[in-house]
């Protein structure tokens, strides 16, 4: 028997949206291995797949390394300005502007994955700078990563 009243499914609420979009955020990708500079492969000599958290700390690492607009396979959004930072002579300033423009690059993922970035810390070398900070996810996980740029790129 047929049944008589219209059945129809009922729309996603703006949360359940929001909850969706963010799992689906963190997609897995091939490990690269900063220590190696190659990615990571098994016994067998097979690319090993990072999980999507792990992908997401990747990605954020690669930006923070890459300079904006010298790299012609990336958009001119990717990546941070550290030269023109390094061209200040007081330290104060170019940590402020490093600190600056990590904070725009992380926070501009074009998958929305990442929600804030604090708790900067600055080691200077002769030449160089490491740079560490906590990034968080909007699924409210945190990571510490750490970066040495150079003057004149990154070392």
């Amino acid at each position: 028997m047929q049944n008589i009243f219209p059945t129809f499914s009922t729309p996603q609420t703006i949360e359940e949206a929001n909850e969706t979009k963010s799992k689906n955020a963190f997609k897995p990708s091939i490990y690269f291995d900063e220590k190696l500079g190659d990615f990571r492969r098994n016994g067998a000599g097979q690319l090993q797949t990072a999980n999507g958290y792990e992908a997401w700390e990747q990605w954020c690492i690669n930006t923070v390394q890459t300079e904006r607009y010298a790299c012609l396979g990336y958009s001119q959004n990717y990546g941070v300005e550290i030269d023109r930072a390094f061209l200040k002579t007081d330290r104060v300033v170019t940590e402020s502007l490093i600190q600056q423009t990590i904070e725009e690059a992380l926070l501009a993922d074009p998958a929305g994955r990442t929600q804030g970035v604090t708790d900067f810390t600055f080691e200077w070398k002769s030449d160089s700078v490491l740079v560490g900070c906590t990034i968080t996810s909007v699924s409210g996980d945190k990571a510490n990563i750490e970066v040495t740029l150079g003057k004149g790129g990154t070392a």
